[in-house]
């Protein structure tokens, strides 16, 4: 019996060519380690529960990378900031990447304030039935795990090519004084969309009377008659005609 071992994601883009040059004619048996145990995560060493003391590990691999206090002590307090959205390469090669992501799951429209109960929303409410967050959450790193494949097997080709087949109009928003993403990094994210309509445009704080804004002043409640406001006419500005019966 051969048994051929694949340390990493298992996504279809990884394992179909893998299976293609370790057995051309079909495996027999394929045995998998599918996410992570309760073990680790209740192990104090691991750094992921909070039920003990321990070390602040948190990685998956303890072999591998440096631990998150590590990295931590590191970072100010505008770097500890950019930890939710980090990418960092080395040539065509991923290093790492960081993704802060906030997801409405399951609140009801009646628990939303008064201002906006009209306009927020959630995932139960868009599909009409109870979401798991857990599997939310699984879905998304399934589905990050199999663009990172993706691109280690190929490099960025097939992700610009996702980038390129949008279409929709795209507008982002550039504050002035973002301390996390300057004016040309918001241009070159928005240029990865080639064949879509698209445009930045630049607020300073000057412009909706206030002193500043940075990087997360934008979600602050004293902008919301002006920033709130301005974003919420643009996407209103994208939505598309209800078609009428003739």
């Amino acid at each position: 019996m051969r048994v051929a071992l694949l340390c990493g994601g298992l996504g279809e883009a990884r394992l179909a060519p893998f299976l293609a040059a370790e057995s051309p004619g079909g495996a027999d048996l394929l045995l998998a380690d599918l996410g992570v145990s309760s073990m680790q995560i209740d192990d104090p060493a691991r750094g992921f529960t909070f039920k003990d003391d321990g070390p602040l590990d948190m990685r998956m691999n303890p072999a591998r990378g440096q631990s998150a206090s590590a990295l931590l002590s590191t970072l100010d307090q505008g770097g500890l900031a950019g930890l939710l959205a980090e990418l960092r390469t080395e040539g065509a090669a991923v290093r790492h990447a960081v993704l802060g992501v906030g997801l409405n799951c399951g609140t009801a429209r009646g628990e939303f304030p008064d201002e906006l109960r009209q306009t927020a929303t959630s995932l139960a409410l868009e599909r009409g039935e109870t979401v798991a967050r857990l599997l939310v959450f699984a879905r998304l790193l399934e589905s990050l795990d199999e663009w990172l494949a993706l691109h280690d097997l190929e490099g960025f080709a097939p992700v610009r090519e996702r980038f390129e087949s949008v279409r929709f109009p795209l507008v982002a928003l550039s504050i002035t004084d973002d301390e996390l993403m300057t004016e040309r990094g918001t241009h070159v994210l928005v240029d990865c969309y080639a064949n879509a309509p698209r445009r930045v445009e630049r607020i300073a704080p000057a412009d909706v009377q206030a002193r500043r804004i940075g990087h997360f002043g934008f979600f602050r409640d004293q902008f919301q008659a002006s920033l709130w406001q301005r974003t919420a006419t643009l996407l209103q500005g994208f939505e598309q005609p209800q078609e009428t019966a003739a």
